[in-house]
């Protein structure tokens, strides 16, 4: 893949998910979501979909903030992870707390389609923000795959109204202009 397609490819992805957009059109058919450290592996674009959509609107209304974007045949970007903890996540119900936790994602990329994604994401900050120690035993509250059972226990989300898919006009406004300012950052660190 040229340096050029991956830049496109990625252009494109960005712009979708910042932006609210049809982001799973990225993905390829045997797309594979890996999360480093947490034992678990959604593949296929739906369930790649359905984790990334349960971590930014349903336990947390967030959003990934980007901080550098590089690649090739590969990309990796470097996002904060910013918003409220809302619904239950890792069995502790909703804090209402203000979360910002670094991490990053290493895209495979093959033609014009994202085919796999290595998710690092430090879940001990996260906890630690939310009040919970990493370190607490909570065996009997969620097992390893707490994440997948939690988002095949929850109810489908809405269809979004065309304009808000991801939420408030606000929210939405917010996305956009990250995602112009990403798509410039991206362009600047690529040129």
């Amino acid at each position: 893949m040229s340096e050029e397609n991956t830049r496109q490819t990625m252009e494109a992805y960005l712009e979708d998910l910042l932006g609210g957009g049809p982001y799973k059109r990225h993905f390829s058919d045997d797309m594979v979501l890996t999360m480093m450290g947490q034992g678990q592996k959604p593949e296929g674009p739906d369930a790649v979909e359905q984790m990334i959509d349960y971590m930014h609107q349903q336990a947390f209304e967030a959003r990934p903030e980007i901080k550098n974007v590089v690649g090739n045949d590969q990309a990796a970007v470097e996002f904060d992870f910013v918003g409220k903890h809302t619904g239950e996540f890792a069995g502790m119900a909703a804090t209402e707390r203000d979360v910002r936790v670094p991490y990053c994602v290493v895209y495979d990329l093959e033609g014009e389609k994202i085919k796999a994604l290595r998710l690092y994401f430090p879940m001990d900050a996260l906890q630690r923000q939310l009040g919970d120690s990493p370190a607490t035993d909570r065996s009997e509250e969620a097992s390893p795959m707490w994440l997948t059972e939690a988002i095949h226990q929850r109810p489908a989300a809405p269809e979004p109204v065309p304009g808000e898919a991801l939420g408030s006009s606000a929210i939405m406004a917010d996305r956009r202009k990250a995602t112009a300012n990403t798509l410039a950052l991206f362009v600047t660190l690529r040129y």
